[in-house]
């Protein structure tokens, strides 16, 4: 009786979700059904059978930095290699999206007293959290099975087919789990995301660790760190290989495990409040807080700190790897391969760096994008109205977050590259300045990315969260572009596609100059916009 008085308007709950979320969840699993499409057509295309893989690219994808990136090779089917770079993208995507609708219903919603108002009804506690899990759980698995009669009409082995959906279903489920525990532990939204997102990075590097590991000669002593990572979960499926359905069982076990973990949580916790609590501030506020740029920077200081230990993480992953490059490269053909990824140089060194920062820059701009998202959450709730009634401007207190914003990825590519340089030993191998450097360089493009979250926050406040449909259409634009054969001037668009060649090239001057330029631009329009706009109520 207790459990159904707790979960008392979960249908109408579980309706007005939906009814929030209709646009985002049906886009996201649309860009995760066309990238896995796509991408599987045009390899096949490339390589329509088992002979054309084993002749081209069967063995080259053994690369410590393609491995690193999206995995070891499954077998030396053209249907695994189909699936290759979807598999573990998928997954991350699927994750990501089990977050954003868990957190959203969950912790945002709390965080607003929206709960509070519903809870003075005849909801129940638990109500919210299990409709937040329901629909994460049909976000995640509906478009991952929605994607097998394509694959298959695409001309991939059904068995594998429902095999690759079952690895995205198993790192969504996780993340399902951990996200509804996150929400219990952490007070704010901020808190929950950071927490989230940081366990999901560490995954990844985990997996990236492990996977490399595994094809060192001789094989490494962390290879098992694979299986400390959902991630890793979803990869040890194997599609089109060994076809391991039973993982999906850890997957649903973590799902099941966390809601459990959290209903025991939600129960000993106030409403509004975290189990971990936050820290009683200062009667009057330090000097350090007497200006917005200070005040921004304390509002962003927990994603900061959790963005900067996984970027540490991540330049230490990297530099551990980079001693072994030159003997895992000694094929001409993997050679030309991390070539086409990292760019032409004429050390195989530069060319894995420049192609492992090209995913640190990924990252910085999503890091960036999020942090900016702190202006909308000011002002949703009211509080940026409450300083602007001060001697305060708009442009200040927007500026204030967005130089916050624009540091952020210089930041976190400083740390990234540093940290690589420092850890990497061998011959040939660049300095931690060098590295530090090559990877700042690209700062520009992650500026651009939150220049469009400035302007989106600009012109429509409400639709600020789409930034990240934009986010992942640029950065499935510049990563799979020319693979499925869009013409160059669709691709250009993309900021993601402007990173820089470095280390090892020259800087592309001209490029520079167009995303330092467009980035000015869309600042200065976001701003005259916002300045001219109301604060909604």
């Amino acid at each position: 009786m207790r459990d159904q008085r707790s979960s008392a308007g979960f249908g109408e709950l579980f309706a007005l979700a939906w009814r929030r979320d209709r646009i985002l969840i049906p886009a996201t699993g649309l860009a995760l059904v066309v990238i896995a499409v796509s991408t599987a057509k045009a390899t096949l295309d490339l390589y329509p059978n088992d002979a054309a893989v084993t002749k081209g690219l069967a063995d080259i994808l053994s690369a410590p930095a393609v491995v690193a990136l999206y995995g070891p090779v499954v077998s030396g089917s053209a249907d695994s290699l189909a699936v290759y770079k979807s598999l573990v993208l998928g997954a991350i995507l699927t994750s990501i999206l089990a977050f954003v609708v868990v957190r959203r219903h969950t912790r945002t919603e709390e965080e607003a007293g929206r709960l509070e108002l519903l809870g003075a009804g005849v909801v129940g506690r638990r109500a919210p959290l299990n409709a937040a899990a329901a629909l994460a759980a049909l976000a995640v698995t509906v478009p991952s099975l929605l994607t097998v009669p394509l694959l298959i009409a695409t001309g991939l082995d059904p068995v594998g087919s429902l095999a690759c959906a079952a690895s995205w279903i198993t790192a969504g489920l996780t993340m399902i789990g951990v996200t509804a525990v996150a929400a219990q532990l952490t007070t704010g939204a901020r808190a929950c995301g950071a927490l989230s997102l940081g366990v999901l990075a560490v995954t990844f590097a985990l997996r990236a660790r492990g996977d490399t590991a595994a094809i060192e000669s001789p094989p490494g002593g962390t290879r098992w760190l694979t299986w400390l990572s959902p991630i890793g979960w979803a990869e040890k499926v194997e599609p089109f290989g060994s076809n391991r359905f039973w993982i999906v069982l850890l997957g649903a076990a973590c799902a099941a495990g966390g809601l459990l973990l959290a209903y025991w949580l939600l129960d000993r916790r106030d409403l509004g409040a975290g189990i971990i609590r936050e820290r009683e501030g200062r009667s009057e506020a330090s000097r350090w807080l007497s200006s917005p740029e200070a005040l921004s920077v304390r509002l962003a200081r927990g994603s900061l700190l959790g963005w900067a230990a996984g970027f540490v993480f991540l330049g230490a992953v990297l530099g551990s790897i980079a001693g072994s490059v030159p003997q895992m490269l000694d094929r001409p053909e993997l050679a030309d391969l991390l070539r086409q990824i990292g760019g032409d140089r004429e050390s195989l060194i530069d060319v894995y760096f420049a192609a492992e920062l090209k995913m640190a820059v990924v990252l910085s701009a999503a890091a960036g994008i999020q942090t900016f998202l702190h202006a909308r959450g000011e002002e949703s709730t009211g509080r940026a109205e409450l300083l602007l009634a001060r001697p305060l401007s708009r442009g200040r207190w927007l500026g204030s977050h967005l130089l916050v914003a624009l540091l952020t990825p210089v930041w976190l590519l400083l740390v990234v590259g540093a940290t690589a340089g420092a850890l990497a030993s061998g011959a040939g191998m660049p300095s931690a300045a060098t590295l530090a450097w090559a990877a700042v360089s690209s700062a520009p493009s992650a500026w651009l990315c939150v220049a469009a979250a400035l302007l989106l926050f600009a012109a429509l406040p409400a639709r600020t969260p789409f930034v990240w449909g934009f986010f992942g259409l640029a950065f499935t634009v510049a990563e799979f572009g020319e693979l499925v054969g869009l013409p160059r001037w669709s691709i250009a668009w993309s900021p993601l596609d402007h990173i820089q060649p470095l280390p090892g090239g020259q800087v592309d001057v001209a490029m520079l100059a167009w995303t330092c330029g467009a980035t000015a631009v869309a600042v200065a329009l976001g701003t005259l916009q916002f300045r001219r706009r109301d604060i909604p109520a």
